[in-house]
């Protein structure tokens, strides 16, 4: 159902949902959380990931005004903490679940499956945590 129409807010509350998901997934819960290299690495990964067609209003170099919002945000079910380092998290309902449950959960609203947030989480994170 690629063809579901979301507004560029939802866009991006699907995208960080994945790719928080995706990072702990992925068993990392702590990143490094320099807003430059943060940017850089998901603008790269954004390049580079093979769903963002699903995502048309999402500009990447919107990620640190989307994902410091994500812990604001009502019902979603993973999201960012954003301090000195950047910390993926499991929100809400969905606080005591795996990762990949949640990604499920992501895949069922018309989204990328769980391969593909794992993916774009495995882009972003090789990026951020390049020496």
């Amino acid at each position: 159902m690629a063809g579901l129409r979301r507004t560029k807010d939802q866009q991006w509350k699907l995208v960080v949902q994945g790719l928080a998901a995706g990072c702990l997934a992925e068993g990392y819960d702590r990143l490094p959380g320099a807003k430059m290299r943060v940017e850089f690495a998901f603008s790269h990964a954004w390049r580079r990931w093979e769903d963002t067609y699903r995502f048309p209003s999402v500009d990447p170099n919107d990620f640190f005004i989307y994902a410091r919002k994500s812990e604001r945000r009502n019902g979603a079910s993973a999201a960012f903490g954003w301090g000195s380092e950047l910390e993926p998290y499991l929100a809400g309902g969905c606080a005591g679940w795996e990762p990949t449950k949640v990604l499920d959960l992501l895949s069922e609203r018309d989204a990328p499956d769980e391969e593909s947030w794992v993916a774009l989480a495995t882009l972003f994170v090789s990026d951020l945590t390049k020496s």
